[in-house]
């Protein structure tokens, strides 16, 4: 929560800046400074290690700045841990000490790539990428072994939801679960997230973290929004929640928003067989004799394997993301890694100014 955050944050402060130290002087009868009568020495703050990787950050920057903007986290998936977070375009926090000049922050401030803005922790919508959750949560109404027929798009009421290879005047035919994730077949999400139902989606998608800031001691963390029929009611209630919603969400689109740090952690989930970890970015605090102050404890937010899940269901999902790199028909052979076993799932998606 906010208060917690802001907590964490104060003791981080508190732990880094140590305590200042004084002199006490005492100024004789023409106003000269005469001699000392006390001396107060300077302690030393703590020393805050990070579970970030140097490496990892250094080359996922670098691998940044050649795209221009766009955001990266690495997270380890046996514990959470973030190995690397990088935002670009990004700034030079020195030029904050001791203090930025008006025409520094006017630079920055005036910028139009916003490089005040952590994108790693700003909200967006997902796209494509969102379809692991919606997958989990029909694996969840015990949806897994149901097949959905792409006929390149799916009607509700009077609208007409097209699968992106329409666009190609093709269609993906009738597919299961773990090669509708691999070909990232809209068709087939819009059914199967309406098979599911809306009310499972925000059920895992709450599981998962999704829809919550993760407690990182960062500032400006975007909580995002999973979106559902209650969350209609509070945000918008003028509309009412529909299936043709139901089905845009499915596929990461609509009032759906998410971090690539959720992301990233959903990711992590999946990869690891099921533990839902929360993020951790400090590792320990070490007082300045090398003394350990505090050990930052690894947390698990949810195991997917006490909810009603199965290592073999959620192998599924493994298997489809596995596919999407790896298989023919799969939407991203361009990052396989020689001698390397990759998987993943592409999402695209429009971010309007």
């Amino acid at each position: 929560d906010t208060e917690g955050k802001a907590q964490l944050e104060l003791a981080l402060d508190s732990d880094l800046r140590g305590t200042p130290g004084a002199r006490i002087l005492q100024r004789n009868a023409k106003g000269q400074l005469a001699h000392e009568l006390a001396r107060q020495t300077p302690v030393q703050g703590n020393s805050v290690h990070l579970t970030i990787d140097a490496r990892i950050q250094y080359i996922a920057e670098q691998a940044l700045r050649a795209v221009g903007r766009a955001a990266a986290v690495v997270v380890d998936p046996r514990n959470g841990d973030i190995l690397a977070m990088a935002s670009v375009p990004s700034f030079d926090p020195n030029s904050f000490i001791p203090a930025i000049s008006a025409a520094g922050w006017n630079e920055l401030t005036q910028d139009a790539t916003d490089p005040l803005i952590n994108r790693a922790l700003s909200a967006y919508a997902p796209g494509s990428t969102y379809k692991i959750p919606v997958a989990l949560a029909g694996i969840h109404a015990g949806l897994e072994n149901r097949r959905f027929n792409c006929s390149g798009g799916v009607t509700y009421g009077n609208k007409t939801m097209a699968c992106w290879i329409a666009s190609k005047n093709g269609a993906h035919g009738t597919l299961d679960l773990e090669s509708a994730i691999r070909v990232s077949c809209n068709a087939f999400f819009y059914q199967y997230g309406n098979a599911a139902g809306i009310d499972e989606i925000v059920a895992v998608g709450n599981m998962l973290g999704l829809g919550q800031k993760s407690g990182l001691p960062l500032s400006g963390e975007a909580p995002g929004i999973l979106p559902g029929p209650e969350w209609m009611r509070v945000n918008r209630p003028r509309e009412r929640w529909s299936t043709g919603q139901t089905a845009n969400v499915s596929i990461g689109q609509g009032y759906v928003l998410t971090s690539p740090l959720q992301m990233a952690m959903l990711a992590a989930t999946v990869a690891n067989g099921g533990t839902s970890y929360f993020p951790r970015l400090v590792d320990k605090i070490v007082a300045p004799d090398g003394t350990l102050v505090r050990q930052e404890p690894v947390k698990v937010r949810a195991s997917l394997l006490d909810l009603g899940f199965t290592p073999e269901k959620i192998e599924l999902v493994r298997r489809g993301m596995w596919d999407v790199v790896k298989r023919g028909g799969g939407t991203a052979p361009g990052v396989r890694i020689k001698g390397n076993e990759v998987a993943g799932k592409t999402g695209t998606a429009q971010f309007w100014r």
